[in-house]
């Protein structure tokens, strides 16, 4: 020990403590020894000696000699013999605290099942030895012992000073640990008082007291009692409690063995007090062993937490990674899309229009694969949202084919549909999500074929149950006569990223998320994708969804919205000419194209450029504001809910189409919570523009008519 740490003064108001602690209880510990010493054979001060050296450290060992040859001297008055004991005394703790710093090095002790069994070797059955050694030699050595009492002796010492150790220790070491400021360990915590706690104390004290009250024999067959209620605190009250408990009932059942055992003979004595102690021991030591299982699983339980919070934050960070990705790449892709959709009508050459195609398809690519990103990161997150309405089965599967007769005659390649006669007209889903399936599956076929063809079947099968009459199961095939799948591959063509071969993603192209997001949709529908392939045979796609037929009233309602659509299509052609349309956008490329696609349909356009300049300028005579959410000095949201709140106090209402390039899944939510009329997603194409324009300017058109 350094000089500086024996010169302070904690240190020997420590070390006196422990000496007067180990002294006054192995006094009172022989004290009420009967029977020529036989009728106790716990040592409690071995427990408290071991539990200060694991609390304080090594340099406290003067203070166990001391308490140990104090007590020793008291009852024997051999100065040579107290100091041995002594000794032994202190080489016990020393070895408990030096073999748990070998074994557990940083790792806290009885801090889960691996500390635990480790404290139960090291201190309990290991560190005891020494002591019991020393002590039975020191004694024959002085004439205390006959040569044939040596063995039985130190049984007798042993058990006692395990008992101390295994009895004692966790209760002091973790009360110690829980209120020590060099330790601060708040996962050892008391739990708050509450009935069962409250109950299952008194319940085990007055269980505890009667079995002992009993005579021996009915004692020893009631046993178990107490130690269910131990057991039950183990499972329940955090370690320190459960230790305090087990103790309680030690405590009570010790002391009521002697009582009926002080005017017995010795080996009656010596055989109860045996059995007795071998069963308090297995008691403490299941009672330590359920609390560090318990400990392990609100560990493990405490990890998991911990990891799914990582997650959670992961998740959210990958999302508005994925946001900023998504605007950033957009707004360019704006930029693109719409000099491009404006210079093909214009362009007078068949080699211009030809590049303007590919410079078009490129960064149509580029969207697919930036949607499709989006799409997975949103199932991934749980955040894909389904919106189910009504819609016409025949008239979607007749538009999503029509997007690829083209591409299939460009190829030499036949495209067939065979629709079954008994499927309903009008379905209930989210016919996006279903196109959004059938475009990737008939796009890979098309991709992957390069001769033969593609044919596209839609059948009706069986409900799944007899009574689940409102579904109807529709299988969706898509087989080619492509390049196949190897069997080997066909299972893992559905991760993320992932395609058959190397080499056909080299030679084909693509991302690897089609059939994954497919397979994801299909299952977000309720439904089910799968895929059955052979090498230079082809390939065939099974999608079966179930779909819900509209009812009378949805039907007509669905039919209604499409023929006021198409009247609206037919007739405002003339009603959406020369309007003066108002156009938020930061950004130069952007408000340029806009402005451009507004000018070539007719209309008249300003530019504002942040939220502020369209709060100058919105009441001068505008009949429709293109709003940007993004901008400077005031975004489009602020700027949105200014106007409405003017409004409300005498204006007119002015319609406003959020412009942006956010196209996560509440972002449609978030304008139109802010008040903006409806919504469009950059890049936008001119067709896009015109139609809301058509849309919200006829309705303008037809309230200031009745306004007049």
């Amino acid at each position: 020990m350094t000089a500086g740490y024996v010169r302070s003064p904690r240190y020997w108001a420590q070390l006196s403590t422990l000496a007067a602690a180990y002294a006054l209880v192995g006094t009172l510990s022989l004290g009420v020894m009967v029977n020529e010493g036989l009728a106790s054979l716990v040592w409690p001060p071995s427990g408290i000696a071991i539990a200060a050296l694991l609390l304080r450290g090594y340099r406290l060992w003067p203070g166990v000699w001391l308490g140990g040859f104090i007590t020793n001297y008291i009852f024997s008055g051999n100065l040579t013999l107290a100091a041995v004991i002594g000794t032994g005394n202190t080489m016990e703790a020393l070895l408990a605290f030096w073999l748990l710093r070998r074994v557990l090095a940083s790792q806290p002790i009885l801090d889960g099942l691996r500390s635990t069994l480790k404290f139960l070797i090291c201190a309990v059955i290991i560190a005891p030895l020494p002591s019991a050694t020393t002590g039975t030699l020191g004694m024959w050595a002085h004439g205390v012992l006959e040569s044939e009492q040596l063995l039985r002796v130190f049984g007798m010492w042993f058990l006692g000073d395990l008992m101390g150790v295994l009895t004692f220790t966790p209760a002091i070491y973790l009360i110690g640990r829980r209120f020590s400021r060099e330790f601060n360990d708040e996962t050892l915590s008391f739990k708050a008082g509450n009935i069962e706690q409250v109950l299952l104390i008194c319940a085990t004290a007055l269980v505890t007291v009667a079995v002992y009250a009993l005579p021996s024999d009915a004692a020893t067959h009631l046993n178990y009692l107490p130690f269910m209620l131990a057991l039950w605190g183990a499972l329940r009250l955090p370690l320190i409690q459960a230790i305090i408990l087990s103790l309680l009932v030690s405590v009570i059942a010790i002391s009521g063995t002697v009582a009926m055992l002080a005017d017995l003979n010795r080996v009656e004595i010596i055989e109860d007090l045996t059995l007795l102690y071998l069963f308090l021991a297995t008691q403490t030591a299941t009672v330590l062993l359920v609390g560090a299982v318990v400990r392990d699983r609100e560990k493990i339980a405490e990890e998991l937490l911990k990891a799914q919070q990582k997650a959670v934050a992961a998740s959210k960070q990958k999302s508005q990674f994925l946001t900023n990705i998504s605007h950033e790449i957009r707004t360019p892709l704006n930029g693109i899309i719409g000099v491009t959709g404006i210079m093909l009508p214009e362009s007078t050459s068949d080699r211009q229009r030809e590049q303007l195609r590919i410079v078009q398809n490129s960064a149509d690519s580029l969207l697919t694969l930036l949607n499709d990103l989006l799409d997975h990161s949103r199932i991934e997150a749980g955040k894909l949202s389904i919106d189910s309405h009504t819609f016409s089965l025949p008239q979607m599967l007749r538009d999503v084919i029509g997007l690829f007769e083209s591409q299939a005659e460009a190829k030499g390649l036949q495209l067939r549909a065979h629709f079954s006669g008994d499927l309903p007209r009008y379905v209930v889903s989210d016919d996006t999500r279903i196109r959004q399936i059938l475009v990737n599956i008939i796009g890979n076929a098309l991709k992957f074929t390069e001769q033969g063809g593609i044919t596209i079947s839609v059948t009706q099968q069986e409900p799944p149950s007899r009574l689940d009459v409102k579904n109807d199961n529709i299988l969706f095939s898509v087989e080619d006569s492509g390049i196949g799948i190897p069997e080997q591959s066909q299972s893992r063509i559905f991760e993320a990223f992932t395609q058959a071969e190397h080499s056909t993603a080299r030679l084909y192209g693509g991302s690897g998320l089609g059939l994954t997001i497919s397979r994801q949709l299909a299952e977000q529908l309720g439904g089910n994708l799968e895929l059955k392939s052979s090498p230079g045979i082809g390939t065939r796609v099974d999608i079966v969804l179930p779909l819900r037929q509209a009812s009378l009233n949805q039907e007509f309602s669905y039919r209604r919205t499409v023929e006021h659509r198409e009247l609206e299509t037919g007739t405002n052609e003339t009603l959406v000419v020369g309007r003066h349309i108002l156009v938020a956008e930061d950004n130069p490329v952007n408000a340029q194209v806009t402005e451009q696609m507004l000018r070539n349909l007719g209309h008249d356009v300003t530019v504002a450029v942040n939220g502020e300049m369209v709060m100058a300028l919105w009441q001068q005579g505008f009949d429709l504001i293109l709003m940007d959410c993004l901008m400077p000095v005031m975004d489009g949201y602020n700027a949105t809910r200014n106007i409405r709140k003017l409004e409300r106090e005498g204006g007119r209402r002015i319609p406003i189409v959020a412009l942006t390039a956010n196209a996560m899944n509440n972002e449609k939510d978030k304008c139109l919570a802010a008040g903006m009329d409806d919504y469009l997603a950059k890049p936008i194409r001119l067709h896009q523009l015109d139609s809301v324009l058509r849309r919200h300017l006829r309705h303008r058109r037809h309230t200031e008519r009745r306004n007049a």
